[in-house]
């Protein structure tokens, strides 16, 4: 995984309430958030996680699982429109959960997209 460093990612969730990522595989992906150091058992309930990664829904339903039994917010939200659309903040979103999760995240959404699909 090259330079990709858990610990520093373990430094940053210790100490952040929202967690969005776009990372580049579904291996790193999945290291991030459930793996030896992963997010997952570093956070506090009602935490909020967004992945903004492009992965398979087998992955986003592998990380909701564990995500919801220890209380925390987790969104699949993958984008389209990358990398023009993220340094504009015009990027499309879609987002793999229902409307009632989806209106607490979207204003943070709204920042980096200009469409967000539930």
């Amino acid at each position: 995984m090259g330079f990709f460093n858990f610990d520093t990612l373990k430094s940053i969730a210790e100490i952040v309430n929202i967690v969005v990522s776009s990372l580049s595989t579904t291996d790193i992906v999945r290291q991030s958030y459930i793996g030896e150091n992963g997010v997952f058992k570093i956070r506090k309930k009602s935490s909020i996680i967004m992945d903004m990664s492009t992965t398979d829904a087998e992955t986003a339903i592998d990380l909701a699982i564990p995500a919801d039994e220890l209380g925390l917010l987790f969104d699949d939200c993958p984008t389209s429109g990358e990398p023009a659309g993220a340094d504009n903040g015009t990027l499309t979103i879609m987002v793999g959960d229902n409307i009632q999760k989806c209106e607490k995240i979207r204003s943070i959404l709204e920042v980096l997209g200009e469409e967000i699909f539930t």
